[in-house]
């Protein structure tokens, strides 16, 4: 099993009359710090880079947009770990399996 660890780049979406701030670097920092810990427990982690620094947040993650799920399944993933906000990944999820089915045709032919 290799995992890359796929975090949030775009804001999320307002639930009810409630709208959460983007950070800088969108929620990376969570998404590293899982894979960082999952590194470190002898998980097969698939990273951005080969050596990520600990204090580079983006070094351990994958955003969600087409070219960086691209970019994992290239790499050797085969777990795609959503480290998201709920209601983004409830409105994300079809174009994302979309991606990833898309990549996987392109791979097998």
């Amino acid at each position: 099993m290799n995992i890359a660890i796929l975090y949030q780049v775009k804001e999320p979406p307002q639930v009810g009359n409630i709208r959460k701030t983007m950070k800088e670097g969108g929620y990376s920092d969570s998404g590293s710090d899982l894979a960082y810990e999952l590194k470190k427990n002898g998980y097969n982690l698939i990273t951005p880079v080969e050596n990520p620094d600990e204090k580079n947040n983006i070094d351990w993650v994958f955003g969600d947009d087409d070219e960086w799920i691209a970019k994992a399944i290239n790499m050797g993933t085969d777990v795609l770990w959503l480290k998201m906000h709920l209601e983004y990944i409830r409105q994300q999820k079809r174009r994302i399996i979309k991606s990833v089915k898309n990549l996987i045709k392109t791979v097998c032919l």
